[in-house]
């Protein structure tokens, strides 16, 4: 008798909960697959786009099918086995805690605000195949392995179809995105002078992409509001100062020649065509001034989408673009709003198209803030102009070099001081502590707000200036050339009639670059210095600012750059074209400092107290270029001008009149001295200043200073007699001793040095500072082993020293050791490929190698880098004519009294 078949499963299910149960799982199957899918992609697609869409309308349509069939579903099975019961309930759990989660980031969709939602939407959706699979493998009515493993394949078959999509269609391209990287190369002179490129590989006809600042506001509101109050926002033609400059430019320079300028302040203007003459609109025969492309400025996508090449300025970049997601651009706010939840959620490819690799380094900043005008512009040679980037990553600072007089707690970027952090919890980008970078840039251009009223952004910018320098009134010098040091400690007494020679020390304290920065021949730093008896009126002065030109007295100490232009004439044009002879420059490096020596004589019968003042003064710009940009835009009276304004970004508004004369003046710091007048003065020798109770660091520092600013200035024995007195203030003070060695490596005194250093190395062993001079000594001494060990033991902590490469260079090649030279060579070519003295070691490797080939690109290479050394004769006649510059030129220089308001 045969068995009869087992009966059917009895079905759990009634008829109308079948097909329910058929659209969830097809529902979850979509829901899943996409989720998968979305997990994966870094998001910018048609195909994410669709994903997302797909994943949140049919998640939402199944919640209340989900309900309508697991309630009653529930109520009729709950005598069912515990564990079918427990991993129904967890399935029911599961899905309940996707939809809240999801619902939170759909809501407020910044995954990083809500770390606990993301996590449980992402670890919950696959806790619930895991848990749905059990819940039916292991049910009364069990799923066959046959219908679950078709389930997964269509997981995988609709995950693997919408990566297919994605790489079909990756999404829109920027059209500085179409061109490859030879066609990049290819264009480079459509954009020469600057070293600029773009991504098109070509010049395109539209600026659309670069002028988008409201799709950024979109997410990054306050930024993008301190960015319109930025110099970056008005580096265009929105900027008259720099607007006169390229009209002067264009009207006696090839056109073409804008191109070196545009590359920095109007990408707009450079790489968008003129239909009319297939040329960039900065070069184009005709120029519209007023067009929203002239207005553009730099914007977010014109720092953030660039691809930097090196760190050789002069717009060394790529113009990339960024990534647009799908609906942006649409005209639904329906859309727009869906947009941006999914970019929120999904960022990564927008960030990686708008975070350049370098961009958190200060080498990125190098692409604008490093500018050599190259001989096709000059029409002479190779000139190192702006440069801020060398300035910062050769010194301490950047704890890139080694020799820094000072060094701080730890290494700052160019970002940390220019972007420092502000509160904005709402931005997206923010971290954990609802921080962003703030992109003001409120750092020295005054000039700029003045002209918008933005009294907010002056303050700011003067708040900053002020934490910039020190100044103070160190050295008093009377008869005999007595020294009183530091001089507020001392206070010499002085009596009327007599010869007083103040020595006025300005300290770099706070800039990570020279100061002063950016354009240093159009700043006008000065420093204003003035003595009185008590309460009478200044019976000396230096550096006043005349009331009716507004110049500064040109017999006053200024810190700047100093050039002249082909006829002979200031450089005041602003016109790199004109660049031509190297007068002087007058400006103070990192952790280093500076003396201005002012002499006068104490009136006669004077009594009470000798007042002195020295005021460190800033102004942007200076008198020339102000008085130009009045005679272009002026209204024929005095200097002001007429000038349009903004509503908001090109936005116009109404002109406004303002006076240039009105420029403001920023008193960055400030040094006074009171000394007593008495009948006999000071009639003994000068106090030794470790008698005087100094208090460490403070005194110390200040008396070091004047020692560093004397050494700099070229006078190593006065330098020298103070560094020694640094270290008998502060006999542990390390650097002091290392100080002491410098000056005398000075004078070539190499015992001395040595004995120097020695006492430097005992108080702070392994010294990369000290071993770095001893490596200098040694070199001097023909001891070039020793000298190659010290040196190296320097890079092994600065491994960007420059000098510290150079020094190792020249023993390696002294040493017949060309290929170890050769790889320093190269080290210090990554860090500057313009180092003008390690390409000469190049070259002398190459030729003792016998490589023909190698040494002339080497020596090409130093010639072309290699300073102007015809300066000199050129500058000789020009700065004996002029008494003031002339002074000024010269290394060490006393500002005295003029004999008619000397008092007898």
């Amino acid at each position: 008798m045969s068995t009869p078949p087992p009966a059917a499963p009895r079905s759990v299910l009634t008829p109308w909960q079948r097909p329910a149960v058929r659209a969830l799982v097809l529902g979850s199957i979509l829901v899943a697959g996409t989720g998968l899918f979305l997990m994966g992609t870094p998001g910018g697609s048609p195909a994410t786009s669709g994903a997302f869409w797909a994943h949140v309308i049919v998640g939402v349509l199944l919640v209340p099918l989900l309900l309508a069939f697991t309630i009653p579903h529930a109520i009729v099975q709950t005598r069912r086995k515990p564990f079918i019961a427990l991993t129904g309930a967890l399935v029911l759990g599961a899905t309940l805690t996707l939809v809240a989660s999801g619902a939170i980031l759909v809501l407020d969709p910044v995954p990083a605000a809500h770390p606990t939602a993301y996590a449980l939407h992402l670890y919950g959706g696959l806790a619930l195949l895991v848990l749905y699979g059990l819940h039916r493998r292991f049910g009364s009515n069990p799923a066959r392995w046959r219908a679950l493993g078709a389930a997964a394949a269509a997981l995988v078959s609709l995950g693997g179809g919408l990566l297919a999509w994605e790489k079909a269609a990756p999404g829109p391209t920027s059209i500085y995105e179409t061109g490859s990287a030879e066609a990049a190369d290819a264009a480079r002179p459509s954009f020469f002078p600057s070293n600029v490129t773009s991504g098109a590989g070509q010049l395109v006809l539209s600026s659309e992409d670069l002028r988008d600042v409201a799709s950024c506001a979109t997410c990054h509101r306050a930024i993008t509001e301190e960015w319109k109050r930025s110099a970056h926002r008005h580096a265009s033609m929105t900027n008259p100062y720099y607007r006169v400059s390229i009209e002067d430019m264009r009207k006696r320079f090839p056109k073409s020649d804008a191109r070196w300028c545009a590359g920095c302040h109007d990408p707009a203007l450079l790489f968008k065509m003129d239909p009319k003459e297939g040329v960039s609109l900065i070069a184009a025969s005709e120029l519209d001034f007023e067009s929203e492309d002239a207005r553009t400025g730099l914007t977010c996508v014109i720092c953030h989408s660039i691809e930097p090449r090196s760190t050789l300025g002069n717009a060394d970049y790529v113009m990339r673009g960024r990534k647009v997601y799908a609906g942006e651009k649409s005209s639904s706010e329906a859309v727009r709003k869906a947009h941006d939840v999914l970019l929120r959620l999904k960022p990564k490819a927008h960030v990686e198209s708008m975070r350049p690799p370098n961009i958190q380094e200060s080498s990125f900043c190098s692409v604008c803030h490093k500018a050599e005008p190259p001989e096709e512009l000059n029409r002479w040679k190779w000139t190192r102009a702006q440069d801020e980037y060398d300035a910062h990553d050769d010194s301490g600072v950047s704890m890139g070099n080694a020799r820094s007089f000072y060094h701080p707690p730890a290494a700052k970027r160019c970002q940390d001081c220019h972007m420092p952090l502000v509160a904005d919890p709402d931005d997206p980008s923010a971290d954990e502590q609802g921080m962003v970078r703030s992109h003001l840039f409120a750092a020295a251009n005054t000039g700029l707000p003045f002209l918008r009223g933005d009294k907010d952004m002056i303050q700011k910018i003067s708040t900053f200036l002020s934490t910039a320098c020190r100044v103070d009134v160190t050295g008093v010098i009377l008869a005999g050339d007595r020294t009183f040091v530091p001089a507020p400690k001392a206070l010499p007494a002085v009596k009327p009639g007599e010869v007083v020679e103040a020595h006025v020390v300005v300290r770099n304290l706070n800039v990570g670059h020279r100061f002063p920065g950016g354009t240093a021949d159009s700043n006008e730093v000065w420093v204003e210095f003035e003595a009185r008896v008590g309460g009478a009126p200044t019976f000396y002065a230096s550096g006043r600012v005349d009331p009716v030109t507004k110049e500064v007295d040109p017999s006053a100490e200024f810190y700047r750059t100093y050039w002249h232009t082909h006829e002979g004439k200031r450089f005041t044009s602003r016109v790199a074209s004109d660049l031509y002879t190297f007068i002087y420059g007058n400006r103070i490096n990192p952790g280093s400092a500076d003396v201005v020596r002012y002499r006068f004589r104490v009136p006669e019968g004077a009594s009470g107290t000798l007042e002195l003042k020295a005021t460190l003064r800033y102004r942007k710009f200076f008198a020339p270029l102000i008085q130009d940009l009045a005679k272009s835009r002026g209204t024929k009276v005095g200097l002001k001008i007429k000038l349009a304004t903004e509503l908001d970004y090109l936005v116009p508004g109404p002109d406004v009149e303002t006076d240039l004369g009105d420029l403001p003046i920023v008193d960055m710091a400030t040094g006074v001295l009171a000394l007593p007048i008495t009948a006999t003065g000071t009639p003994g020798p000068a106090p030794a200043p470790e008698t005087l109770g100094l208090k460490l660091p403070d005194d110390r520092d200040r008396v070091n200073d004047l020692a560093i600013a004397y050494l700099l200035q070229g006078d190593p024995d006065r330098a020298r007699a103070l560094f020694e007195t640094v270290t008998r203030i502060d006999p542990k003070y390390a650097d002091g001793f290392v100080n002491v060695a410098r000056a005398c490596i000075e004078k070539a005194d190499w015992p001395a040095a040595h004995a120097a250093l020695d006492e430097a190395f005992r108080l702070k062993p392994g010294f990369p500072k000290a071993h770095f001079f001893r490596g200098l000594v040694l070199r001097n001494l023909a001891q070039y082993p020793e000298a190659e060990a010290q040196l190296r033991a320097v890079l092994v902590t600065f491994p960007r020293d420059r000098e510290a490469h150079r020094r190792l260079a020249d023993v390696l090649y002294q040493l017949d050791r060309y290929d170890d030279c050769l790889q320093v060579v190269d080290s210090m070519l990554k860090i500057d490929p313009s180092d003008q003295e390690i390409w000469y070691w190049a070259m002398r490797c190459y030729q003792a190698k016998g490589d023909k080939v190698r040494e002339a690109a080497a020596q090409a290479a130093h010639d072309k880098f290699r300073p102007d050394e015809d300066a000199q004769d050129r500058r000789g006649p020009d700065t004996i004519s002029d008494p003031n510059l002339h002074r000024l030129a010269q290394r060490v220089h006393v500002h005295e009294q003029p004999a008619a308001t000397a008092p007898r």
